[in-house]
């Protein structure tokens, strides 16, 4: 019996030192980043052939951290296709589309049942920019 009651002793011993070292192990957290969006403003023309152009102009705050890029997710609900993509942002840079990580890039992903667009830039941190997101909608007008 008292190898038993060691044993006993001995296992809660080390459960106690398991505990404290998982209690006390220091947690790695991601950076905080945090940011607003201060304005999200489309205008949209109806051509005449019943397509429409979109430009979306979202204004972004950069609150905490540093951001290199943005997305935007489009769900494929009520229209063909989306073509003739564009962005800019409130400097006056074109973005080129292109499928790399580049400053001033962008790129479309078609997997379709949504778009998804992302676009890069310099490291941005406590300052707000306003993008330009262009494209045309097919077959999205109801009449």
């Amino acid at each position: 019996m008292p190898t038993q009651s060691r044993l006993v002793c001995l296992l809660t011993v080390i459960a106690i030192l398991v505990s404290s070292a998982l209690i006390l192990t220091p947690v790695a957290h991601a950076q905080d980043k945090s940011l607003v969006w201060e304005r999200f403003d489309v205008d949209i023309s109806v051509n005449v052939d019943g397509t429409f152009d979109v430009v979306e102009h979202q204004t972004i705050r950069f609150t905490s951290g540093s951001f290199t890029f943005g997305y935007r997710e489009i769900p494929v609900t009520n229209f063909d296709y989306i073509d003739n993509w564009t962005l800019t942002d409130s400097a006056g840079n074109v973005y080129t589309q292109s499928y790399g990580e580049e400053p001033y890039t962008f790129s479309v992903e078609d997997s379709g049942y949504r778009y998804v667009i992302r676009w890069y830039f310099p490291s941005l941190q406590n300052v707000s920019e306003t993008y330009n997101l262009g494209s045309k909608v097919h077959d999205g007008l109801r009449y």
